[in-house]
């Protein structure tokens, strides 16, 4: 991969995790930081040094956000399951 390749990554990276932060879906919210991560991880194996080094906060943010967001995703699927079973009784 080039290095315009792993700046583009760390780019869109930086996007899917400022729309994970700002979408009121908390299963949409962890998905999109996982991608975040995702993105951020190939910017920084494949970056130069500062690229890197911005990738690397990218990344740690975007598991942060991810491990923030994924209690209130268990317990959003948790309450659609119930409410989907309940009907059915």
């Amino acid at each position: 991969m080039n290095k315009e390749s792993a700046r583009t990554m760390m780019w869109a990276a930086l996007a899917l995790l400022l729309v994970s932060a700002m979408i009121g879906a908390p299963e949409a919210g962890v998905l999109m930081a996982v991608l975040a991560a995702c993105c951020a991880l190939a910017a920084v194996v494949y970056g130069s040094k500062g690229i890197r080094i911005v990738a690397a906060l990218i990344l740690l943010a975007a598991l942060g956000l991810s491990v923030a967001l994924y209690p209130a995703a268990n317990q959003d699927m948790a309450a659609y399951r119930d409410r989907t079973t309940e009907g059915a009784r």
